[in-house]
């Protein structure tokens, strides 16, 4: 399944992670609302946008340097980053890949390691919010 996601300034610019040294992350964090609010008789109502935090565990200064040149650009001018990510909100059963576009957020991150071992870094967290699903299902599958 790593072959699937994929990240691009634009729609027809969206690239394989993989191929391009980003490596796959964590399980997502797909949310189909910001907040849930609690309403009469114990039933819940959800609002706010769509939204998607990616994590990974580890990450090479390589591949989150590769992240940040995709990230970066598109924060700064208040454009929209384009993925294809893993829509795993539970509602749904197997392999739903979508297309998506929103606004990411800075990226957070840990840095862990030296010069004499290279620089490596954890807990790497993006988040994505006031996402549009571009196709459902991707066209990646």
């Amino acid at each position: 399944m790593e072959y699937k996601w994929r990240i691009g300034a634009s729609e027809s610019e969206m690239l394989y992670m993989v191929q391009i040294g980003i490596p796959i992350p964590n399980e997502p964090v797909y949310k189909p609302y910001t907040k849930v609010l609690p309403v009469d008789l114990g039933s819940n109502k959800t609002s706010g946008y769509k939204n998607v935090t990616l994590s990974w565990s580890t990450m090479t200064s390589k591949g989150l340097n590769q992240l940040k040149s995709y990230i970066d650009p598109v924060r700064t001018s208040g454009d929209e980053i384009y993925l294809t990510i893993q829509r795993a909100e539970g509602e749904t059963w197997g392999d739903d890949w979508i297309d998506v576009r929103g606004y990411p957020h800075e990226i957070e991150f840990q840095k862990v390691g030296g010069k004499a071992i290279g620089h490596a870094y954890r807990n790497i967290v993006l988040f994505v919010n006031n996402l549009t699903i571009v196709n459902d299902p991707s066209t990646a599958v």
